[in-house]
């Protein structure tokens, strides 16, 4: 409940759901896409999907160092505007290579915010509550889903784009106004007692 009333809780359950909807958007869909847009086979466009494992992976450890030379909220901002810059790319896309970086980048972001998120929700709020503080802030990966599904399937592909990118820069500026709250003396004291224990 402390969590939930301070200023940064809502911005970073916000930035979680509207950063995880846009990766989840194309990765829902990246086949399809690929074949609509780059005008890939059904094979082909399997190919690129396969590969995109990787790169979430990639980015939960890559996004997880850069954090811990940038600061985490810095890096979800760069996420995010590096997330919301691939969007808008797939607006011109209308080749393979192109979109497999483009669909490659995505996911390497959404990967990133997969690992940021659990980070910060320590960096913030501590560790003595840290199990139901992320499980209360992962469900913004719940309507992430949602959310994502939705644009996708209720807008063109060119809107859907446009709107990712858009919630993409809806990120940038949450997280560049996200500041960590001030932990009481209290707080401090029982977060190293327990991890003493």
């Amino acid at each position: 409940k402390e969590m939930m009333k301070t200023a940064a809780f809502p911005k970073i359950w916000i930035i979680f759901m509207l950063g995880c909807a846009a990766g989840l958007m194309m990765i829902g869909q990246a086949s399809p896409i690929g074949q609509a847009l780059a005008g890939l086979t059904v094979v082909e466009a399997a190919a690129i999907v396969g590969m995109l494992g990787i790169f979430n992976g990639l980015g939960r450890i890559f996004w997880g160092f850069v954090s811990d030379k940038l600061g985490r909220m810095n890096t979800v901002a760069l996420v995010s505007a590096i997330t919301g810059i691939a969007m808008l790319s797939f607006s011109i896309i209308a080749s393979a290579v192109p979109f497999a970086i483009a669909i490659s980048v995505v996911t390497l972001c959404f990967g990133g915010y997969m690992a940021l998120f659990p980070a910060v929700t320590a960096d913030f709020y501590g560790m003595k509550y840290y199990g139901g503080n992320y499980g209360i802030i992962y469900l913004g990966w719940g309507a992430a889903a949602i959310v994502g599904g939705w644009i996708g399937t209720a807008f063109s592909l060119q809107t859907s784009f446009y709107l990712a990118a858009a919630l993409s820069g809806v990120c940038v500026v949450l997280a560049l106004f996200t500041k960590k709250p001030v932990i009481s003396i209290e707080t401090f004291q029982d977060d190293v007692t327990s991890a003493a224990a």
